[in-house]
């Protein structure tokens, strides 16, 4: 009845490391949880196990860390000297 307000643990998992790992900046720690929970969700959404409210959940979250994590790398931090440089 309330399939909906139970969640899937090993997602809920994964999510919960790429959030300590984003919160530390351990960014590439973090970019590979988020490459982990898109290949979890993708699997279980294609074997159905994941579907309805749960899919659609899962969906929107993967939907705003595909746009936070697009440029979350050590490579793309901007280097500031301007306090160096005098």
């Amino acid at each position: 009845m309330f399939e909906f307000l139970t969640r899937d643990k090993e997602l809920e998992i994964i999510l919960q490391k790429l959030y300590m790992n984003a919160s530390n900046n351990y960014k590439d720690a973090a970019q590979a949880d988020f490459t982990e929970f898109k290949e979890i969700m993708s699997d279980k959404k294609a074997s159905g196990k994941l579907g309805g409210k749960k899919l659609d959940y899962y969906e929107q979250i993967l939907e705003k860390l595909t746009i936070t994590m697009d440029h979350y790398t050590h490579k793309d931090q901007k280097a500031n000297f301007s306090g160096l440089m005098k």
